[in-house]
């Protein structure tokens, strides 16, 4: 479904407010299931495939600024990490839990 995420929790530690990292899924509506949003310094797009309760990245495109804050660029490489290859999600009311290896990596919240 067409619905817009902002990330509240990474490997366990919540994320700052302001971080503005976000996750948009489009396209479902016409079979062309994409994601969009911004990193903690990139956009980032590309192509998903959702099944049961499971989604797997596809190829993608990121852009290409770095931060002079070096912890803003650890924390993307490890989001980016998040969503690569595949995930279990859980959906529940507004709120979406990326799941790998039995272990959560990701929580989403959904954005009014």
């Amino acid at each position: 479904e067409n619905t817009k995420w902002k990330l509240i929790s990474m490997n366990d530690k919540k994320v700052s407010a302001d971080s503005n990292v976000t996750l948009n899924f489009t396209g479902f509506e016409n079979n062309e299931q994409r994601i969009n949003g911004n990193s903690f310094v990139n956009g980032y797009n590309g192509i998903v495939t959702v099944s049961n309760n499971n989604i797997k990245f596809g190829d993608g495109m990121v852009t290409q600024k770095a931060s002079t804050d070096q912890n803003l660029n650890q924390l993307e490489s490890q989001y980016l990490a998040n969503i690569q290859d595949e995930v279990t999600y859980t959906k529940i009311d507004n709120s979406l839990t990326f799941t790998k290896a039995g272990k959560v990596v990701l929580v989403f919240e959904a954005v009014k």
